[in-house]
């Protein structure tokens, strides 16, 4: 969409431009138009295929990328916590900058968008014990803008070797990763004034885990391959692991190993924990969609619900949580 398309010409507006312009898109099937909030291009994607904006059955109509509003990075126990938090910023943020664009902008938003937002946390602690918090990587290296991230390609093994070790202690780890999905949609207030940047709030919380072998953990060759792994996958980008939820992408990790015997790990050594999977659905794409911070069945509750909600409030919808290790 417009937003997308400035963003990667480098051209800047302020955002009351870029708002007046996609906000008067036309809602062609005059359902609530989703705009996605998210932070990489791989949840924006991910968000996408998964809300099926357009398609028969979906709640949602079209589908909007918003890059406008920096949301304030919120450390929390949960992704669904989180994710409320940031919603809750985002739309004080933006009801801020409506208040200087016309009626005809407000009343573009009031009733008729749905902001959705993605996050996923991420615990690391031995089996039976307490997690730590893990942050995204350049938060966890102290990574400076003007580092060269090809250098991490040497720096990395044997920092996370060094890491986990301090962790795991000679045992086994545990990665939990808890992903969130948060949708706001302004509404009327009835009682005062029609623009008066009321909002509905709905947001829900889905966790998972993985065993990590220490054997592989506190080898560097592991980690190497690791990289080159994603490496292969990226065209050759190593800022994806920069920019990584997780500070470490499970999936590459669970794809690595399932795809070379020669780590001698199955899946059944790696104990890999889901929420219930939907039909239809394989254990992989579940995966990669909660990992991604957008798990099909989580974002379909929280639009499904906001969607009929015509006052302010703010509503817990629920989480799915697979055994407890």
């Amino acid at each position: 969409m417009l937003s997308a398309s400035l963003e990667r010409s480098g051209i800047q507006f302020p955002p009351e431009v870029v708002l007046s312009r996609d906000l008067e898109s036309a809602n062609r099937d005059g359902r609530p138009i989703l705009v996605a909030v998210t932070g990489t291009l791989q949840k924006q994607e991910k968000v996408r295929e998964v809300a099926c904006p357009g398609e028969v059955g979906s709640p949602v109509g079209l589908f909007e990328v918003f890059t406008r509003i920096d949301v304030t990075e919120i450390n929390g126990t949960t992704g669904g916590d989180v994710a409320r938090f940031k919603a809750e910023d985002f739309a004080h943020k933006l009801w801020s900058k409506l208040g200087g664009a016309d009626q005809i902008h407000r009343e573009a938003v009031v009733d008729n968008r749905i902001f959705l937002l993605c996050d996923t946390k991420m615990g690391i602690g031995v089996v039976g014990e307490s997690f730590k918090p893990v942050h995204k990587l350049r938060t966890e290296l102290g990574v400076a803008s003007s580092l060269d991230p090809s250098g991490l390609v040497d720096l990395l093994p044997g920092w996370w070797v060094n890491r986990f070790e301090e962790i795991s202690e000679g045992k086994d780890l545990v990665v939990r990763w808890s992903t969130g999905d948060a949708a706001v949609k302004f509404v009327k207030n009835k009682q005062s004034n029609l623009h008066e940047g009321d909002y509905v709030l709905g947001y829900a919380d889905s966790k998972a885990s993985v065993i990590l072998p220490h054997r592989l953990i506190s080898n560097v060759d592991f980690w190497d391959a690791y990289i080159m792994h994603g490496l292969r996958k990226r065209d050759g980008n190593i800022s994806v692991h920069l920019g990584a939820s997780m500070g470490i992408l499970i999936e590459d990790v669970i794809e690595m190993l399932m795809n070379d015997p020669s780590w001698g790990v199955s899946a059944e050594d790696l104990n890999l924990l889901l929420p219930p999977i939907p039909k239809g659905m394989s254990r992989e794409e579940y995966l990669n969609q909660h990992a991604k911070g957008a798990p099909k069945d989580c974002i379909e509750t929280v639009l499904a619900w906001i969607v009929r909600q015509n006052a302010k409030g703010t509503q817990w919808l629920g989480t799915r949580e697979a055994k407890i290790l």
